[in-house]
């Protein structure tokens, strides 16, 4: 993975991470925590909120500058259960061994 990020860096290009799968089953911080690996652009779902319907995306601040200028189309986009769904779960994960039951 360090030679991934090695590559992008050496051509100028973005290393988006698609943590849908992922995120919060690897790691508490996904491929990106497991692999110590932190991509410019990463993009969770359901998983941060246990099943509920949300959607998130996370980057670096220049980047996510970029991104709130361009239109990017989220299914679940202003759903607020998700986001209480995603509280509760982000609690749960800071208080119990998660992944390794998993």
């Amino acid at each position: 993975m360090a030679d991934l990020r090695q590559l992008t860096e050496q051509y100028g290009a973005l290393l988006i991470f698609d943590e849908i799968v992922t995120g919060f089953r690897l790691s508490l911080g996904g491929a990106q925590e497991y692999f110590s690996v932190k991509p410019d652009l990463a993009v969770f779902a359901k998983g941060i909120s246990n099943g509920v319907p949300l959607s998130c995306d996370v980057g670096r601040a220049d980047v996510m500058d970029i991104v709130e200028k361009v239109v990017i189309s989220s299914t679940f986009g202003g759903d607020t259960l998700g986001l209480a769904a995603a509280k509760a779960v982000l609690e749960v994960y800071e208080n119990e061994n998660v992944i390794k039951t998993l």
